[in-house]
């Protein structure tokens, strides 16, 4: 789970190892082509392995099941605004509560919408990465082709990706549209309850969401200095954005297998350190957020809709944010193809060679990602919102 597009903070107890690793970005170690070309192998290799692919089909199931669940969490959410509203309360604020209840309607409509719309665009992402595996990569590595053959090659393909992916262009901004919308039914909500002066505070869950912000804030940071490690040490600069993407797609996935590249950069006590902290704050999430839908029931009427707007905005809000990541594939292998032709001059043979094929690897991990999901789309019903 990635950390909310908004400024956070990071927990106390890990702050000391994230000043370490920025410490690592601000002065990377200098490696030898050498050190570089045997850190892409290991992790080429590292990714290539049984156990690499099954823990990325587990990381695709769980953001699957995830966005499944959240389905169930908008209606819970429409359930409660509804007995809400036909309850005994003022005319005045049954009048608002009809148009929260609109306004939420159309955001759940929306929601499983961008979701299933995911699946013909993963399914099309699946084509264009092939493709590149395929004829692309292999074209760069071929001795025989000339640099100015190649770069024609790489300019051909980042035309074609720029109209072939401007469906996920739209997806993108529908996902963005989406948390905004329903951030405007919570503050809608939230300027009901001041203007009407209902009650719905309860510590409890207001400890639940600042503990659960605090948890994305921290693995986000965390997240992103490991990626800046491996770009300060020039290990990650032909394929930084496919990296990026997986790591928002499956992050528990890509911090596994991504310290092992960056051992050159830190102490094997500070890597025991992230690892530990990893695992502490996964589990966290996870337990925080049980915890919390678990309270949520607990309460009634009014404090239960606050309680579940706020909970099911941050969770679309997550989600999407992961969700995304596949609308960004065309723009990625734009960015890891050119990046790959910027090497062709920068690059030793071996360091190359060994950049295409960890890309390589990547890509493949990537396209198994996008047919895992595929496969778990052909067991699913799709939802029907109810009217209001």
């Amino acid at each position: 789970m990635q950390a909310d597009e908004s400024a956070g903070t990071v927990i106390r107890k890990y702050a000391a190892t994230h000043r370490t690793l920025q410490r690592a970005i601000d002065h990377p170690t200098k490696l030898s082509p050498s050190d570089i070309t045997d850190a892409l192998r290991n992790l080429s290799n590292h990714l290539n392995t049984r156990e690499s692919i099954q823990d990325l089909k587990d990381g695709v199931k769980d953001l699957h099941d995830r966005a499944v669940a959240i389905e169930k969490s908008l209606s819970l959410t429409e359930d409660v605004l509804t007995i809400l509203q036909r309850g005994k309360i003022a005319t005045s604020l049954k009048v608002e509560l009809e148009s929260i209840l609109a306004m939420f309607l159309m955001r759940h409509e929306d929601y499983i919408d961008v979701f299933w719309d995911t699946h013909p665009l993963s399914v099309k992402a699946d084509k264009v990465v092939q493709d590149f595996i395929d004829h692309m990569i292999p074209l760069l590595g071929d001795s025989r082709v000339s640099k100015a053959s190649k770069l024609a090659e790489v300019d051909t393909l980042k035309k074609f990706l720029t109209v072939d992916g401007a469906d996920a262009e739209l997806l993108r901004q529908r996902a963005v549209k989406l948390v905004s919308g329903l951030k405007a039914v919570l503050q809608k909500w939230e300027q009901a309850v001041e203007r009407h002066g209902l009650d719905v505070t309860s510590d409890h869950i207001t400890q639940f969401d600042t503990e659960l912000e605090s948890l994305d804030s921290t693995i986000g940071d965390l997240a992103d200095k490991i990626m800046k490690i491996g770009v300060a040490l020039k290990i990650t600069s032909a394929f930084p954005a496919v990296c990026k993407d997986l790591g928002e797609f499956t992050p528990e996935w890509t911090d596994a297998w991504f310290l092992d590249v960056i051992f050159h950069a830190i102490s094997s006590q500070v890597q025991e350190k992230v690892r530990v902290e990893q695992h502490e704050i996964y589990t966290s999430l996870d337990t925080q957020e049980a915890a919390r839908d678990s309270a949520v029931l607990e309460l009634e009427d009014h404090r239960q809709t606050n309680a579940s707007l706020v909970g099911v905005t941050r969770s679309v809000s997550n989600i999407a944010w992961q969700i995304k990541a596949t609308t960004k594939i065309w723009t990625t292998l734009s960015t890891d193809v050119q990046a790959l032709a910027d090497a062709l001059d920068k690059d030793t043979t071996a360091v190359f060679n060994a950049r295409l094929e960890t890309t390589t690897q990547l890509y493949k991990s990537l396209l198994s990602a996008l047919k895992e999901y595929d496969r778990l789309f052909t067991s699913l019903v799709r939802p029907v919102v109810r009217s209001s």
